[in-house]
């Protein structure tokens, strides 16, 4: 099993964060980090297994196309392309940056089985109609999945998934709402054409983030953090701020509700982690 990330080199710290929640809560899988620039190549540790895009030998996409977000994007399934075919391992889960790993994710893997492909909605139920963001409009500018996490199995339909989305995502990944936004209006096509592969996880402790937190009931019990009454697995720190710690997220989002206290503590937790790993990568 493998999980990994794609940064850029103002990314590396959350970076670090990830692959340390990911070491204290998984057992049995390896860690490797795409680096897409010479700063995150040189700041990313050697445990994290970081590699430069020049091992992707099967890929057209670069700068000169695209901006570094949309460049981290396009690169996405390229790089699980190469993971599977270089160490062949039974999973490849891709994890945004910006993700605080918090309990073990064999609920993923139970659900998947060798479905070629997993991914997670933005929301479990429908929005209100009630005037507040993020709404069904959010949903059709920036897709209903969400890329943050993408889950792979190493079954026959795999690299059938893998080519469509690789082809796709270096001709139409731009960040441009609402005709574009990165891989997540290409995702929508995949899921339909290659349904019988396709599974969409519904589990409410997964991808956590301030366009779900209406419908995410957060709560505590000796310790354990848990979202509906299901394990808390991972919480998705979408568009913070570092330079703005109290806040969860730049974007609007709707109101917290009976999960205000615990976000606040995620938040004020997840900020301290990054200042820890900011001082480690410096003393190194």
């Amino acid at each position: 099993m493998i999980f990994t990330t794609v940064v850029t080199g103002d990314y590396v710290p959350g970076a670090k964060v990830l692959a340390d929640s990911l070491t204290a809560t998984q057992e049995g899988f390896r860690f490797f980090t795409l680096a897409v620039d010479e700063s995150a190549l040189e700041r990313l540790p050697k445990t994290m297994n970081p590699l430069p895009p020049s091992v992707l030998k099967r890929t057209t996409v670069s700068g000169v196309q695209y901006d570094a977000f949309e460049l981290c994007n396009a690169l996405r399934y390229s790089w699980i392309e190469y993971l599977f075919r270089e160490y062949e391992p039974n999973y490849v889960v891709y994890l945004d940056s910006d993700i605080l790993v918090l309990n073990s994710f064999s609920p993923l893997f139970e659900f998947m089985g060798k479905k070629a492909f997993c991914l997670t909605p933005h929301v479990l139920r429908p929005y209100p109609m009630d005037g507040q963001r993020p709404d069904d409009l959010n949903l059709i500018n920036f897709g209903f999945h969400n890329s943050g996490m993408l889950a792979f199995s190493n079954s026959p339909d795999t690299m059938a998934v893998l080519t469509f989305l690789k082809e796709r995502v270096e001709r139409f990944c731009y960040n441009d709402p609402p005709r574009f936004f990165v891989d997540q209006k290409i995702l929508p096509i995949a899921t339909g054409l290659f349904w019988e592969q396709f599974c969409q996880l519904q589990h409410p402790g997964f991808n956590v983030a301030y366009w779900n937190l209406h419908e995410r009931d957060l709560s505590e019990r000796a310790g354990v953090l848990y979202s509906n009454d299901e394990p808390l697995v991972f919480f998705h720190f979408s568009g913070f701020d570092y330079h703005s710690p109290q806040a969860l997220t730049r974007w609007p989002s709707r109101p917290l509700g009976k999960s205000r206290d615990i976000v606040g503590r995620l938040v004020e937790a997840y900020y301290a982690r990054l200042l820890e790993a900011r001082r480690q990568l410096e003393a190194e």
